[in-house]
């Protein structure tokens, strides 16, 4: 009973944490009208490229403004480049994505542990409103998002394969006794 027990603490306690939400509404120094970088150590993970923005304030009737889902605050993919998220093992949940500036944006995302690749999913998005993509990528310690295509609406100011991202969800894996 005891081994029972202590194998059920050792490994039955993983899926009881409770998700963490990131809604990008706390990043410190951001200004309302974007370009600020989310700094190494934000919720305990490291970025690279993501900035955040408030949605409405920075680009009014686009995907910025659409993709907001909680709060007024987005992240989205600076200068519309491959963009990154890593850190201790987490696992990713999902998150809120919506296209900037392009209809049927494809958006990539992989999530890999200690360099291996073990996760690729490919879905695409709309200026009009955020879609919610279920990742369940269980222990990755880095995400990889890169933005192609899509045909820019022309009811919009802006160009470029930017994607807008809000809630993002995960759960920090936690460190085996």
């Amino acid at each position: 009973v005891t081994v029972l027990l202590a194998v059920f603490l050792v490994f039955g306690l993983r899926g009881v944490s409770p998700a963490t939400v990131i809604d990008f509404e706390d990043v410190p120094g951001a200004e309302p009208y974007g370009g600020t970088y989310i700094q190494d150590g934000y919720y305990g993970l490291n970025s690279d490229v993501f900035a955040v923005a408030d949605g409405g304030i920075s680009q009014p009737y686009s995907g910025y403004d659409y993709g907001t889902v909680s709060g007024d605050w987005i992240a989205f993919n600076s200068y519309a480049n491959v963009a990154t998220i890593g850190g201790p093992d987490f696992d990713f949940n999902g998150a809120w994505f919506t296209g900037a500036w392009n209809d049927g944006l494809t958006i990539n995302i992989q999530g890999f542990n200690d360099g291996t690749l073990y996760y690729n999913a490919t879905f695409n998005v709309d200026t009009s409103g955020p879609i919610w993509f279920a990742a369940n990528f269980p222990e990755v310690d880095e995400l990889v998002f890169n933005s192609s295509g899509g045909t820019q609406n022309p009811n919009l100011a802006g160009s470029g394969t930017h994607f807008v991202m809000d809630d993002f969800t995960f759960n920090q894996t936690p460190a085996v006794p």
